[in-house]
């Protein structure tokens, strides 16, 4: 008799345990995928861009930024 009540002890416990973690599992902010952001000095002054989803949507803006104010004073921050 004690077998049976503590065999279905562990069978609600493991249960419970995990509707528990399911429940803790479901309630984390879901991952998201990396932002971008092109980052480039213009007159002195750091500068940045709209956030990109896309890694060659920034890779063509820093192209251009790079064009526009130099090599060396645009980069690409992912977040």
């Amino acid at each position: 008799m004690m077998d049976a009540q503590s065999a279905l002890r562990a069978k609600l416990a493991l249960s419970a345990r995990i509707e528990r973690d399911r429940l803790r599992t479901a309630m984390q902010a879901p991952i998201s995928a990396p932002r971008y952001r092109v980052l480039y000095l213009k007159d002195g002054k750091e500068k940045h861009s709209a956030w990109f989803y896309k890694h060659d949507y920034a890779r063509v803006a820093l192209q251009l930024m790079q064009k526009k104010y130099g090599d060396k004073k645009a980069i690409i921050y992912i977040d």
